[in-house]
């Protein structure tokens, strides 16, 4: 009996990580064709322009999640384990608040920064570093929201927001 329990959770965690798999592969070939296009659309300048933003905006997101999503990873399992649905709710709850409040923000000061040093910089790349600034707190909710869903232990869609809706969120606003 404990043998095909075993059995059982050894299939679903196979099964688990295939699908991840196949969702890992589809996402890295969008996010090599997005670099193609984006090579293509923007040219080689404003490419690297492209570049330097969605780093700056990669950092800032980390610093706007505050480690909720790795937080979430640990804590969430320890909730639902025990069915504590109340605290469970409301850290969900309460990190999205924190995370939307911080990187509007760091949203505000970024543009605030901007603003002080525009005369230092191009004006294609300040455009970007515009849109890059309005994309911040999308793209600190996705990040929070992979780490919540890791953390409720359903690793098939938590490689959805970050490795296929950024990449998509991305194009769509280039174009």
């Amino acid at each position: 009996d404990d043998f095909k329990n075993i059995a059982n959770i050894l299939g679903t965690i196979k099964r688990k990580s295939l699908i991840v798999l196949f969702l890992n592969a589809i996402s890295t070939l969008l996010i090599l064709f997005l670099h193609i296009a984006m090579a293509r659309i923007l040219g080689h300048e404003n490419y690297s322009d492209y570049s330097y933003v969605l780093t700056t905006l990669t950092v800032l997101a980390l610093i706007s999640s505050l480690g909720f999503e790795v937080s979430a990873q640990r804590f969430l399992p320890a909730l639902y384990a025990k069915s504590n649905w109340s605290l469970l709710k409301g850290f969900i709850i309460q990190s999205f608040k924190v995370v939307i409040i911080l990187s509007i923000f760091l949203g505000i000061f970024s543009a605030l920064f901007l603003l002080s040093i525009k005369h230092m910089i191009r004006p294609e790349l300040l455009k970007i570093f515009w849109i890059g600034i309005l994309a911040l707190p999308p793209t600190s909710l996705i990040l929070l929201s992979t780490g919540i869903l890791k953390g409720l232990n359903n690793p098939i869609f938590s490689t959805v927001p970050k490795l296929i809706i950024k990449p998509l969120f991305i194009l769509l606003t280039v174009l």
